[in-house]
């Protein structure tokens, strides 16, 4: 894997900015941090978290479930 860069995500907990992209059924659309994103050289990976937690977790009891668009 030398030269390759790997996405490892491995989220602990479902935080206020998880649970504000799972509402959002993780579209980038309108969210606060795409700004941020856009005008950086890192990307966001909070799909990939939200991902995790929902494998992890499962949805959280006061969310209703959301299908996250993109997801393989």
């Amino acid at each position: 894997m030398i030269g390759r860069y790997v996405n490892v995500v491995n989220p602990f907990r479902w935080t206020p900015t998880a649970r504000e992209c799972f509402k959002r059924g993780c579209v980038c659309e309108g969210c606060f941090y795409k700004e941020f994103f856009t005008t950086s050289s890192f990307q966001c990976r909070m799909k990939g978290s939200v991902v995790e937690l929902v494998k992890k977790f499962g949805v959280p009891e006061d969310l209703e479930t959301k299908t996250i668009i993109g997801d393989d």
